[in-house]
């Protein structure tokens, strides 16, 4: 129940941390988070760009098969003969390398160990596929097919964009491409023109910069409004399980109510039937617990109450079910135990409540506090339900009270026993 209280409150602050985060953030476009949700949103950013890119994947590789088979066809019929041989060429290599580059990423993205480093990778794709297909474009003699390589702005587009690798990262590859590019012209003396390079190379890498940063800006809203709702349904959870607790534990005792024990009475009694195996029943009663109550107080008797269960609970198996009764009684369910077994475990319960030595002045057996138990034992030779076997072990401590207290009493099921304990069970 503690904990239950400790984790609402860790979480009602983390809902108040987060919402503070989320207002800010809608006032101010563009700025990180605070760590460490900064790095969980590229975390969580990563793997939503990997699903999207897997997903349209086959359409995208579809699309650009047809676009690349059209280009390459046209570029055949629109080259002059005189530069067939090396135009055509460098145009066939240059959308082959995009094909290859495509089918990279997606084996990598489709990879479970290769998707952690899929935004690295991405990042030396883009790159290459940026340097090659300029490099190869704009190297080729015809002035018509030089133009195309205004298309390595869909390059840069998807890099920003598909791969979700952070916009500076990005950024930088770009310049890094670029400046490669221009050197490796300068290098083999390849006429460009310059001003239209800058704009295509330098202008793309901007707006893909651009519309990088207004997406994340949404996608860490978006992310943001996911942890508050995940938040909420953990505060709802802790709710519901500590509800849950309420309904089917005794509040002052920590151990298992009325309401819980008839439950799984019934249960333990089903699987012992179906498995044919024995089910024993022991009921506890605290000795003149009426009269430790009045003369000490009832915050004592209830300090009482709980020193005894967590007795009871630490005596029996991992297999076995305490239970509050009522009052000053309990009962322990002991799955698969015959009758000797069960008498042995009654008797290290009262022999652990002994041992607890708390002084009770007003009792007539004993200066400690003391216990009196009653067992009752079903087997497949005698059909009973449930609740007379509840009855049963109820009867038997009865006896055991009777008799003087502080003692263990067993009842012994007879035939007629079945249909008399129909009659008063029910």
């Amino acid at each position: 129940m503690i904990a239950n209280h400790q984790n609402i409150k860790i979480l009602q602050l983390q809902k108040q941390d987060i919402e503070t985060i989320l207002a800010e953030h809608e006032q101010r476009a563009g700025r990180s988070l605070p760590q460490p949700y900064e790095t969980e949103f590229w975390v969580y950013h990563q793997k939503r760009a990997i699903s999207s890119f897997l997903s349209f994947s086959k359409i995208g590789g579809i699309i650009y098969l047809c676009c690349a088979i059209f280009i390459v066809f046209r570029n055949y019929f629109i080259i002059p003969a005189l530069y067939i041989e090396h135009d055509y060429w460098r145009g066939l290599l240059s959308a082959s390398n995009g094909a290859f580059c495509l089918s990279l990423l997606v084996l990598i993205a489709r990879h479970p160990k290769a998707q952690h480093y899929f935004g690295y990778v991405a990042l030396f794709i883009i790159g290459w596929a940026i340097y090659l297909t300029a490099v190869l474009t704009l190297s080729q003699y015809t002035s018509s097919i030089r133009q195309q390589f205004v298309f390595i702005a869909f390059v840069f587009i998807f890099g920003y964009v598909m791969t979700g690798v952070k916009p500076l990262h990005m950024f930088v590859v770009g310049l890094i491409s670029s400046a490669a590019i221009f050197a490796t012209f300068f290098y083999f003396q390849v006429k460009f023109d310059l001003v239209v390079c800058l704009r295509v190379f330098v202008g793309s890498n901007m707006i893909g910069f651009g519309i990088t940063k207004i997406m994340n800006h949404q996608e860490r809203m978006s992310f943001l409004k996911t942890k508050l709702i995940g938040v909420d349904q953990q505060i709802l959870k802790e709710y519901n399980d500590q509800l849950l607790t309420l309904s089917q534990f005794d509040g002052l005792t920590n151990v298992s109510n009325r309401r819980s024990l008839d439950a799984t009475l019934e249960r333990y009694h089903a699987l012992a039937q179906s498995e044919q195996q024995p089910l024993a029943v022991v009921f506890i009663d605290i000795d003149y617990f009426k009269f430790y109550n009045d003369y000490y107080g009832h915050p004592q008797g209830d300090a009482v109450l709980k020193a005894i269960a967590h007795a009871i609970q630490n005596t029996v198996r991992d297999q076995d079910f305490v239970a509050r009764y009522g009052g000053e009684e309990f009962v322990v369910l002991l799955p698969n135990t015959d009758v000797h077994q069960a008498y042995r475990i009654a008797s290290h319960i009262s022999k652990a409540v002994d041992e607890l030595q708390i002084h009770h002045a007003k009792s007539e057996i004993s200066p400690h506090i003391t216990i009196s138990l009653g067992v009752a034992v079903y087997s497949t030779e005698h059909q009973i339900s449930s609740q007379q076997l509840l009855y049963f072990a109820d009867q038997a401590l009865y006896r055991a009270k009777a008799c003087g207290r502080h003692q263990i009493s067993q009842h012994e099921i007879r035939d007629y026993d079945d249909v008399e304990a129909q009659k008063k069970a029910t």
